[in-house]
């Protein structure tokens, strides 16, 4: 995994924001190293599929909820990054934001007595859960073909986000599915690790040698995230139940993350 001023000079840069793994803190450094009428407006497939094919041609950053199948809709591939998360905490982090958003199409599915178990154990909700890093880089699915289908009140609805992130693999195995992404990752640009945020930022500047953001605050989080020490150990064995293969697919991604840094210790003294 390689990265240079003249490839990005040469093709656009994408974000694949995982939801729940430190994006909007990672996009507010990216934003300080592009100019704003080159960074696509659009975070959702909802809202990029109404931009023309003209108008993507000109934007060097994108970033958003697009997950590996951006390609489809741009004029060129482009230059790849992402970040992974412990999928314990990244599972909790995005059940409590859907819980807090009014918004949400499974919010109301969040108010049941048992809250996350109820989550968890119900087919459809279960999906925000499910392997989910694992799905947004494995999964290849058509989001033009899928929109046609649509009405605008569904549209509007966030009906195709809805069915884009809970989508399950179909007569696949789980090593099938682990090997699609674990693929994906080794030609990524980039691969940072929230855990270890500020050396993914400072890494990636490196990268591209510039200087890291100054704003490496943390962006978007949750003011519950205390109720994660509080869980019991029937509520973590369900959800590491669902995030065998995200499990795995993160201890790749530190992995690769360690070879990033130790590339560039050596490219440093050389």
């Amino acid at each position: 995994m390689n990265i240079s001023r003249l490839e990005l000079g040469n093709k656009p840069l994408y974000f694949l924001h995982i939801p729940k793994t430190a994006g909007t803190t990672f996009i507010s450094a990216l934003h300080a190293w592009f100019p704003a009428d080159k960074v696509c407006p659009a975070y959702l497939w909802r809202d990029l599929l109404e931009i023309s094919r003209e108008a993507l041609a000109t934007y060097r950053l994108f970033r958003g909820h697009f997950y590996d199948y951006i390609y489809r809709v741009l004029p060129i591939r482009p230059i790849y990054i992402t970040s992974l998360r412990n999928p314990v905490q990244r599972s909790l982090s995005h059940y409590e934001h859907v819980r807090r958003e009014p918004g949400h199409y499974f919010h109301q599915r969040t108010l049941s007595q048992d809250g996350l178990v109820d989550f968890l154990r119900d087919p459809e909700t279960r999906t925000m859960i499910k392997d989910f890093q694992t799905r947004s880089l494995a999964l290849d699915l058509d989001p033009v073909q899928i929109a046609a289908t649509l009405n605008q009140q569904q549209t509007n609805d966030l009906t195709l986000e809805r069915i884009l992130e809970s989508t399950l693999p179909n007569k696949i195995s789980n090593q099938a599915l682990l090997d699609l992404p674990e693929t994906r990752l080794e030609q990524f640009a980039f691969v940072g690790i929230v855990e270890r945020f500020k050396e993914s930022v400072e890494a990636f500047s490196r990268m591209l040698e510039t200087e890291p953001s100054a704003a490496l605050h943390a962006l978007n989080i949750s003011p519950e995230r205390e109720l994660r020490q509080y869980i019991s150990q029937d509520m973590l064995e369900l959800i590491l139940e669902n995030t065998q293969i995200d499990a795995e697919l993160y201890e790749y991604g530190r992995t690769l993350f360690a070879a990033q840094l130790g590339q560039m210790t050596v490219s440093c003294t050389d």
